[in-house]
C-alpha cells in the first residue's frame, strides 16, 4: 500500500501476516549468549603450591567431551573451566501477548532523517547454564568455585550488546567428582555451578522504508545495520534538526527544531501511522 496512511492495527496485521510467511533464518541468539559467557568467566586464576598465578582456560563442552579432552589429550592443563548449555523453558511471568508491538527509531545522519524499526514481542525465556570446575587438587576447585559464585551479587549482569543486558542466577552448586575416569592416579575433582540467565529471544525485524514497504529482516541484519546509527532519543537530546521521519506521510515531512516537538508527533502515531 505505498503511500496509503495505516493504523497501528493493520500496520498489526500486517506484520503477523508477514511473520507467518517468512522463510526461516538461523539466528545467532545462543551463539552471542556462549561467547559472551566464556568472556565473562574467563577471567580466573588459581594460586598454585609454588605461590604463582595461573589464568584458568574455559572451554565449551559438555562434561562427557570435557573429560574426552582431559584424558586424552596430554596437553590439557588442569584446572580446567567447561560452559555447557542445559536447556531452555518459557517464561511465562515475563511473557507478552504476541500482538504486541515494540518500536525503536534512530537517526540516520547521511540520509538525514529518522528510520522506524517494529517487531513483535519477544520471547520470554529462562536459558539454563553450568560451569564445571575440573581440578586434581579440591584447593584449586575451591578458589575457582569461590570466584564463581562471587560474580552474581546475587545476579551476574549479561551484556550481550550494549542495549542488551540480561540477568543470571545461581541456582545451586553440586559435587561430581565419582563421575570422572576410574584411574586413581588420574582422579579428577569435578564440581558443577549451575545458573539460569533471564533472556528474551529476538524475533524478525520490520523497517519501514521511504517508499511505504515494510522489509523483513532478522535480529543480527538489524543490529548489524543500527551499528551506525543514532538512538533518536539521543538526536532528540542534541537539540535535533530539520529532518523528516522515513515515512510516507506527510505530517513526518515538516522540519522540526525541537525534539520535544518530534516526540510529540511520533507519539501521535500510537493510534494512526503511516508505514514508511
Amino acid at each position: 500500500m505505498p503511500g496509503a496512511l495505516w493504523t497501528i492495527e493493520e500496520i498489526r496485521r500486517e506484520i503477523l501476516a508477514l511473520s507467518d510467511s517468512a522463510g526461516y533464518q538461523k539466528p545467532d541468539f545462543y551463539r552471542s549468549f556462549t561467547r559472551r559467557l566464556k568472556e565473562l568467566l574467563g577471567d580466573f586464576q588459581v594460586l598454585k603450591g609454588d605461590d604463582t598465578l595461573r589464568t584458568v582456560d574455559i572451554i565449551y563442552a559438555n562434561p562427557e567431551r570435557a573429560v574426552a579432552k582431559i584424558t586424552e589429550q596430554k596437553t590439557t592443563i588442569l584446572p580446567l573451566l567447561s560452559l555447557q548449555f542445559e536447556g531452555v523453558a518459557v517464561d511465562t511471568a515475563r511473557q507478552r501477548p504476541l500482538p504486541v508491538l515494540v518500536e525503536k527509531s534512530f537517526w540516520d545522519a547521511q540520509r538525514q532523517r529518522a528510520v522506524r524499526y517494529m517487531a513483535l514481542a519477544p520471547l520470554a525465556t529462562t536459558l539454563s547454564f553450568g560451569i564445571n570446575i575440573w581440578g586434581k587438587y579440591v584447593e584449586e576447585v575451591n578458589q575457582l568455585t569461590e570466584q564463581v559464585m562471587l560474580k552474581f551479587r546475587p545476579n551476574m549482569p549479561v551484556d550481550v550488546r550494549e542495549d542488551e543486558i540480561y540477568q543470571a542466577f545461581i541456582q545451586d552448586v553440586s559435587e561430581a567428582s565419582d563421575l570422572v575416569v576410574s584411574d586413581q592416579e588420574d582422579r579428577l575433582v569435578k564440581r558443577t555451578v549451575r545458573f539460569e540467565v533471564q533472556s528474551y529471544i529476538p524475533s524478525q525485524v520490520f523497517r519501514f522504508t521511504n517508499t511505504s514497504e515494510i522489509k523483513t529482516m532478522n535480529y543480527e541484519l538489524y543490529v548489524k545495520e543500527i551499528s551506525e546509527l543514532e538512538p533518536l532519543e539521543s538526536f532528540y537530546a542534541g537539540g535535533g534538526a530539520e529532518f523528516a521521519l522515513d515515512s510516507g506521510s506527510s505530517m513526518f515531512a515538516l522540519g522540526i527544531n525541537r525534539g520535544a516537538e518530534v516526540e510529540r508527533m511520533i507519539n501521535a502515531t500510537s493510534t494512526t501511522t503511516t508505514t514508511s
